[in-house]
């Protein structure tokens, strides 16, 4: 699995990939994520998705008093 994921890197990923110290690291599809994650995701973005949460609404009602009332 994970030699399959790294022959579909494009572009940025690709050129990330190439430039990693990634013999050493990453041995496993774990490992690929999470230096993926620490180079691609902002560290702010669970904030981000859990300000998105705490704003959704279902009908009138926040997703958070909906699944208070459940």
């Amino acid at each position: 699995m994970l030699r399959a994921a790294i022959e579909l890197l494009e572009d940025s990923a690709y050129d990330w990939w190439k430039r990693y110290p990634h013999e050493h690291f990453i041995k496993t599809w774990e490992n690929l994520k999470k230096a993926m994650r620490n180079e691609f995701v902002p560290k702010e973005y669970e904030l981000i998705l859990l300000h998105r949460l705490k704003n959704i609404k279902q009908g009138s009602k926040s997703v958070l008093a909906f699944y208070d009332e459940l």
